[in-house]
């Protein structure tokens, strides 16, 4: 039995077994316990944590897909996108906007790391008007959507994507906003119900497993026959 075990990665463990002439060779993958987008989405659709009337600013990258595919949409004209633009960093400004065009929603910002910083001034017109916005960042310490492209595309070599991330907390603190962060599955019950029932703006970071694969997705210069569905495709 052998295992692999990278900075970030969950472990793999091989096994090779040769018995009566015949060699099998079985790989295994240690499930993670950080928290995925996909699984946060999951637990929405499940316990329906986040409000019906709400308007849904989204950034560009997996956060983008993750919420497009698992999201539970109930309403007409709440989920703000880029599409296709790819406007990295539009989800915080959109939600100022979100919420002041439609004071009496609920309006919650998802970015992930890279996507939040390129627009995290926007904190300051939030902590002058006083606007409730509710903050989900994804944090998993890389430009995710890139990073996935070089773990399907480029064999893992891994340049320009990993992030020195500053503390989220105090730059939080610093604009007078509350913040909580999830590190665990268990906490994220507890997180999204603190964040919907406060009132005023607020910030939840959850730490993501930076493996996570957000799939079905189209290569390059392919057509949807080329659609990847796996991580084996």
């Amino acid at each position: 039995v052998y295992a692999f075990d990278l900075p970030g990665i969950p472990k793999d463990t091989v096994s090779i077994e040769f018995e009566n002439g015949v060699l099998t060779v079985s790989a295994q993958r240690e499930r993670s316990q950080a928290v995925s987008p996909d699984r946060l989405y999951r637990f929405e659709r499940r316990y329906g944590s986040f409000s019906r009337a709400i308007g849904l600013p989204q950034g560009v990258s997996e956060d983008q897909m993750i919420s497009a595919r698992y999201y539970n949409f109930q309403t007409a004209n709440s989920w703000f996108t880029s599409g296709g633009a790819g406007t990295m960093g539009c989800s915080l400004p959109m939600a100022v906007g979100v919420k002041l065009a439609r004071p009496d929603e609920r309006v919650w910002s998802i970015s992930g790391d890279g996507g939040f910083q390129m627009n995290i001034q926007e904190l300051g017109a939030i902590m002058e008007h006083r606007i409730d916005v509710k903050i989900l960042l994804m944090n998993n310490g890389y430009l995710g959507m890139v990073r996935q492209w070089q773990t399907l595309f480029y064999d893992g070599r891994y340049a320009g994507t990993p992030m020195k991330n500053p503390d989220f907390e105090a730059i939080s603190g610093a604009y007078g906003i509350p913040y909580l962060k999830v590190a665990e599955l268990d906490q994220i019950e507890g997180a999204l119900k603190t964040a919907a029932e406060h009132q005023g703006a607020i910030m939840v970071e959850f730490l993501c497993d930076p493996s996570e694969i957000i799939l079905p997705m189209v290569p390059a210069g392919g057509g949807i026959a080329d659609m990847i569905i796996s991580r084996r495709t």
